[in-house]
């Protein structure tokens, strides 16, 4: 269970650096370097490969009737969950 809430607050972090790439691409923010290419990466590519594969293990949780609830933020679910849905239209 551990592992899995160091996952979705990592996947938050991703799901922010797509909140910044998206606003980069409207008013540029950030100067062209490293750094901003890795929130680049981060945002566009990582951002939806975790998240799917946060969202996913949990749903095979519930369907396992763990105690998720008790384990993980409830914040921390649905704003994982809400990423999801624009990244699924950015996608396709």
């Amino acid at each position: 269970m551990k592992n899995i809430l160091f996952l979705m607050r990592v996947s938050l972090i991703c799901n922010g650096c797509l909140l910044v790439t998206l606003l980069n691409k409207w008013w540029p923010l950030l100067p062209q370097s490293v750094i901003s290419s890795t929130i680049i990466v981060m945002g566009v590519i990582l951002s939806f490969i975790l998240n799917l594969f946060v969202n996913i293990s949990f749903v095979i949780l519930l369907i396992q009737k763990k105690q998720v609830w008790d384990h993980f933020p409830r914040w921390l679910i649905i704003l994982n969950l809400l990423f999801l849905i624009p990244q699924f239209i950015l996608i396709f």
